[in-house]
């Protein structure tokens, strides 16, 4: 076993040595710019060992995985397995169907019901595209309302 006097002559080593260590040496003789590769050696080794130990922490905490199997789960039983712990279902289907908890009931703007924007009325213009294209101007209504009402319906 070693003694205190061995482990005080190692730590000393350790300390001069670690002090004078320069990782980013330049070959400069400037004790200014020497200081600070120095300094620069000492921070990178503080921040390569903090990553070194948060990566060890978050890989041995991370690796630990549990799979289980519950059949057609409830919304509830769903939503307290999901605070326990961190969940990841892979579900094809849902237990609770989404007319359980949702409901679409749409509310149609006046324009959307109109009878202007319907099937019918957009083929009756198109049959008055189709007889009037070759006699009438360009800003003639028989030619560019089909194509304004199919605009509106879109929207």
């Amino acid at each position: 076993m070693p003694s205190k006097e061995d482990l005080r002559r190692l730590f000393n080593f350790l300390k001069s040595h670690l002090c004078r260590l320069n990782l980013f040496n330049t070959a400069s003789e400037d004790e200014t710019i020497i200081q600070n590769e120095r300094r620069s050696t000492r921070l990178y080794l503080v921040l390569l060992v903090t990553s070194m130990i948060m990566f060890l922490v978050y890989y041995s905490a991370a690796l630990y995985t549990e799979d289980g199997f519950i059949p057609s789960p409830s919304l509830d039983e769903y939503y307290r397995i999901q605070k326990e712990a961190s969940l990841q279902c892979p579900c094809t289907n849902i237990a609770v169907k989404y007319e359980v908890f949702a409901e679409v009931v749409p509310t149609y703007h006046q324009l959307c019901q109109s009878a202007l924007v319907s099937d019918e009325w957009i083929n009756r213009l198109f049959d008055l595209y189709e007889q009037s294209w070759n006699n009438s101007t360009p800003i003639d209504f028989r030619r560019i309302g089909v194509f304004q009402f199919q605009t509106l319906r879109s929207l």
